[in-house]
């Protein structure tokens, strides 16, 4: 019994041992893998990128040639150029597949959103194609199921996948058939669809489509062969916007390829991009900034000139921003009323400077376009570390700075400062209620009032006592003041409430001393 019990223990110590040697060797290949993988993506990148210049070289150069800029051409040698603009068309685009599902199998890919107008992205994306389906008599269009659908997406990535899908239902759709998209809104995702009435894929081959350099399913003729990669490049942008691709076809009548891309708000794509600008923020330890452009008159504007007009507006107001910009990392977002832009290493100073730049553009294509007296535009901005630690806070802390503290003409009339001074005040209206003063905090201060964050609830029209204490100052200032308007904000801030604050009897001395210190920051 003793003598079988050792054997069983020496068994399993030997099996233990191989089992941990098996370990060690699968590690050690899988480490050997992972490298194979990484020399691979090395490897294919830097070949591309060094193919890239000469080959834009060689394209410019028998474009030059074929347009006779260095002299007249016989047919003859026009038909041997074209053919050989063609071959390095399709190099070209062999180079920029590759490229491409290089950086998305190292995950190098990201995507910048923006709110779009889902018919005319598609009507956009598509026109390039108009020519090609005239020559080879082919019918292209579009279909709505729905007005006015708006979508946030990485334009220039869905664009790439339209162009795979539309430019293959054209490859493999013979004379007089038909290639149509259609777009429709469901409850929590948009879908596109390409549809043709090519020659099919069949079932068994319909699996195998979104494969690596998998060309199945069509017959192919001369002149229309790809990488095997313009696919499985789209299926991986889809899959990055959270959508999914799949095909229906049928043998010798057509395909129809169906993608899905989820339903997002303006709010949650410009809370993810602020909460991966901090993140980088803080990883790279190096200053991070948001700057904001309202159109504060945009309802009024909608019943002047209405809705469409009104989104014409802000488009001047982003094609403005869009052109100010400088460098290739600042992302541009768009939404009903705002222009957002994000601004990595960017720090106040900075900021300041870009906001500059933009009022002055804006202020010169206005007039010139005669909307200087039409549209009014507020900017805020904020920067991590200086004005918040998280997302939400920093969100907050840009659109503090136009918050309707007045109406009408009123509203110009002050210009508001960004600080944070500790105040305390006093609800007059409840004040027997109230035990000692409320403990707030400015975000904005102008010579008519200021903006407040508080953890009270004050309603619209109430007056308060309030008491301003400024840094390095013996006494305090005192005046009373009136609610304007008041709104839930994130707890994140250590505050439940925004309040907008109008001065009453505030002393004209009093007010300068503020602005002044202000100024002094």
């Amino acid at each position: 019994m003793v003598k079988e019990r050792n054997m069983k223990k020496r068994d399993s110590a030997k099996l233990k041992k191989e089992l941990e040697e098996k370990s060690r060797q699968i590690e050690k290949v899988q480490k050997n893998c992972d490298k194979l993988l990484k020399v691979k993506d090395e490897f294919i990148s830097v070949v591309s990128h060094e193919l890239r210049t000469p080959l834009s070289i060689i394209k410019e150069g028998v474009n030059l040639t074929l347009d006779e800029v260095g002299g007249k051409i016989n047919p003859k040698q026009k038909q041997y150029l074209s053919v050989a603009r063609g071959s390095i068309e399709r190099l070209s685009n062999l180079i920029n597949d590759l490229l491409d599902i290089s950086k998305i199998e190292a995950k190098k890919v990201s995507l910048r959103k923006s709110l779009v107008n889902l018919e005319a992205f598609v009507k956009n994306a598509i026109s390039p194609f108009k020519e090609i389906a005239k020559d080879k008599k082919i019918s292209v269009g579009y279909k709505a199921q729905g007005e006015g659908m708006s979508i946030f997406i990485d334009i220039d990535k869905m664009a790439q996948v339209l162009n795979n899908l539309v430019s293959n239902a054209l490859k493999f759709t013979k004379k007089n058939g038909r290639v149509h998209i259609v777009a429709q809104e469901g409850p929590n995702n948009f879908q596109i669809s390409v549809c043709d009435t090519g020659t099919g894929i069949s079932k068994q081959n319909s699996g195998k489509l979104f494969d690596k350099f998998i060309q199945v399913g069509r017959t192919y003729g001369p002149g229309e062969k790809g990488t095997g990669l313009g696919l499985t490049i789209s299926k991986a942008l889809i899959e990055l916007h959270g959508g999914r691709i799949w095909v229906e076809s049928t043998l010798g009548k057509g395909s129809k390829f169906h993608f899905t891309i989820p339903k997002s708000s303006f709010e949650e794509v410009f809370r993810g991009y602020v909460k991966d600008g901090i993140r980088e923020s803080q990883d790279r330890d190096a200053p991070f900034s948001i700057l904001v452009a309202h159109i504060d008159n945009f309802e009024d504007l909608k019943k002047r000139h209405g809705p469409i007009k009104a989104h014409h507006f802000l488009g001047e107001v982003a094609d403005v921003v869009k052109e100010t910009l400088r460098r290739a990392t600042d992302v541009l977002l768009r939404d009903s009323t705002e222009c957002v832009v994000l601004l990595p290493d960017t720090d106040k100073n900075g900021v300041a400077f870009i906001e500059k730049r933009i009022r002055k553009a804006m202020t010169k294509a206005f007039i010139s376009k005669k909307l200087d007296r039409g549209v009014q535009v507020s900017f805020g901005s904020s920067t991590c570390p200086e004005d918040a630690a998280d997302n939400i806070e920093m969100i907050a802390r840009a659109r503090a700075f136009f918050e309707i503290l007045y109406l009408g003409k009123e509203r110009r009339r002050f210009e508001r400062r960004y600080a944070k001074l500790n105040i305390e005040f006093l609800n007059l209206a409840v004040k027997k209620k109230m035990k000692g003063k409320e403990k707030a905090q400015s975000v904005n201060i102008s010579r008519g009032g200021l903006c407040l964050f508080s953890k009270r609830k004050i309603p619209k029209g109430y007056k308060l006592e309030l008491v301003i204490k400024l840094p390095q100052k013996t006494g305090t200032i005192n005046a009373t003041a009136k609610v304007v308007w008041i709104k839930k904000i994130s707890r994140l801030t250590g505050f439940n409430y925004k309040m907008g604050i109008r001065y009453e009897d505030m002393d004209q001395r009093n007010i300068d001393e503020i602005m002044n210190f202000i100024s002094g920051l």
